[in-house]
C-alpha cells in the first residue's frame, strides 16, 4: 500500500520557512534548507510502499559498483507504518532527496515529526556522499572518517557524511552532544538511505516501470497556488509490467528425469539476474507437480 501523497510539496514549503527563520542565526542550516527546497522543486518525484521496502531479497539485486539515479535530482517518499515501542509515530512521513553531483550521489533525509508541537518538517543533520562506483578515493567531509554502510548479505559501501546544521556541529564541538550520540544520529541518517536503495534496486529490473500516480492538472495547480494552497507534484510509482517476458521458464524445473521434478510449491517473487540482459523481477508463482506432494510456505510480502 502507498499512503504517501504529495510529501515533496509539503516538505519544500517547510524547508523554505526553515531557511528564512534561520537566515540570521544559523547560516549553514538556512543554506542547506534552501538547497533542499530548490532540489525538491526541480526533482522528479517517486513514492514507494509503506515501510520503505519493495522486494524481500535484502537488496541483493542492487549493483554497488554502479549506483545511479534515473534523473539528476529525485525524491523518494514513503510512509512509516510501524510505531516505536511506545506506540507513537514520531516521523511517519519520510523523503530522501538525492542528486547526482559529478561522480557522487548526495542524499539527505527529510521527515515529518509529530513530536514537535503541531507537527512540522525537518531534515537530518547529516547529508551523505556516495561514490557511484563505490570506490573510496575521497576524504570525509565534516565528520570523522569515511563510514562503511553494511548490507545484510555482508556487502558494504563507503559513505562520507557532512553536517547540514551548524547548531548540531557546534553542540558536538562544545560537548553538549557526545560523539556517541552524534554517531547514533549519523546511523539514523544512513538508515534513511534504505528507502533510496530499495527504489534503485526495483528500478534496475527491466520489467519494472515508473507510472504517474495520478494525472496532474496544471491549470488547477495554478489556481491552488493562487489560493495559497500547495501544488500537486507529479509523483511516479513503480509497477511490475506483467506483459513483458520475464525470461523465467516456469516449467524448466520439471524436465526430463525425476531429479528435475519438484513438489508443488509457491516460488517467492525474486530478481532474476542475467549476465547480459540485466535484472528482471519474477512474480510469485506456483511451480511443480501436486502429484509429488505440496510444500506450504509463508512469506512476508511487501
Amino acid at each position: 500500500m502507498i499512503t504517501a501523497r504529495n510529501y515533496a510539496a509539503q516538505a519544500e514549503k517547510f524547508m523554505r520557512e526553515i531557511a528564512a527563520r534561520n537566515a540570521n542565526k544559523f547560516e549553514v542550516s538556512s543554506r542547506n534548507a534552501m538547497a533542499i527546497a530548490e532540489t525538491i522543486k526541480k526533482a522528479q518525484h517517486f513514492a514507494i510502499p509503506d515501510g520503505g521496502a519493495l522486494f524481500d531479497d535484502k537488496l541483493k539485486g542492487l549493483d554497488l559498483s554502479n549506483i545511479r539515479l534515473p534523473y539528476p535530482d529525485i525524491t523518494v517518499e514513503w510512509f512509516i507504518d510501524k510505531p516505536k515501542n511506545d506506540g507513537k509515530y514520531p516521523c511517519p512521513k519520510r523523503i530522501i532527496v538525492a542528486s547526482e553531483v559529478e561522480d557522487f550521489i548526495v542524499c539527505v533525509g527529510v521527515w515529518y515529526s509529530h513530536e514537535i508541537p503541531k507537527g512540522c518538517w525537518g531534515f537530518n543533520p547529516f547529508k551523505i556522499f556516495i561514490k557511484m562506483d563505490n570506490s573510496v578515493p575521497f576524504p570525509s567531509s565534516g565528520f570523522g572518517d569515511i563510514v562503511p554502510f553494511r548490507f545484510e548479505d555482508g556487502r558494504e559501501i563507503q559513505i562520507a557524511p557532512a553536517f547540514t546544521q551548524d547548531q548540531f556541529a557546534e553542540n558536538l564541538r562544545s560537548g553538549e552532544i557526545s560523539s556517541k550520540e552524534a554517531l547514533e544520529v549519523l546511523q539514523d541518517s544512513t538508515q534513511e538511505m534504505m528507502g533510496l536503495f530499495e527504489f534503485l534496486e526495483a528500478l534496475s529490473c527491466k520489467n519494472v516501470i515508473a507510472e504517474p500516480l495520478e494525472k496532474i492538472d496544471h491549470a488547477k495547480n495554478i489556481r491552488r497556488i493562487r489560493d495559497g494552497k500547495l501544488p500537486i507534484y507529479e509523483t511516479r510509482i513503480l509497477t511490475i509490467d506483467t506483459g513483458r517476458n520475464s525470461g523465467e521458464k516456469h516449467d524448466s524445473w520439471v524436465g526430463a528425469g525425476d531429479r528435475a521434478s519438484v513438489r508443488q510449491h509457491l516460488r517467492r517473487g525474486h530478481i532474476r539476474r542475467h549476465p547480459t540482459a540485466g535484472n528482471i523481477w519474477v512474480n510469485s508463482c506456483v511451480v511443480g507437480y501436486s502429484e509429488l506432494g505440496v510444500i506450504n510456505k509463508s512469506y512476508e510480502v511487501h
